[in-house]
């Protein structure tokens, strides 16, 4: 079976098409899915759909495209000490507006911030 998830290009995404195996459509989360592959594209769709569908609705403004980038270098950062200056360029966005990204995620128990 194929599906097929389009998106505007406002929301960053190009057409993405799976094969699925009967297995996957009916698993509900990762920890079913029938292999890795399925297991991270399952995890993948989960993210992006609530970056795009979810987190809008908490905060309208906010582009979900930027709060995905930043959730994704917030991630390979993980256990170093945040550079909010080195983010807002990488972003094309002001260090406040980091600070209010950031304070989302918090807010939406996406992020823990731990104070040295």
């Amino acid at each position: 079976m194929m599906i097929s998830y389009v998106t505007d290009e406002a929301g960053g995404l190009a057409s993405v098409r799976h094969r699925l195996s009967a297995s996957a459509l009916t698993s509900k989360n990762s920890l079913l899915a029938a292999d890795d592959r399925l297991s991270l594209s399952w995890r993948r769709d989960f993210i992006r759909s609530y970056l795009e569908r979810d987190v809008p609705m908490f905060a309208p403004r906010m582009p979900a495209e930027t709060i995905g980038r930043l959730w994704t270098m917030l991630a390979h950062q993980q256990g170093s000490i945040l550079n909010q200056a080195r983010l807002a360029s990488a972003l094309g966005v002001s260090n406040p507006t980091v600070d209010r990204y950031i304070d989302l995620l918090v807010d939406l128990q996406l992020l823990r911030r731990l104070h040295p």
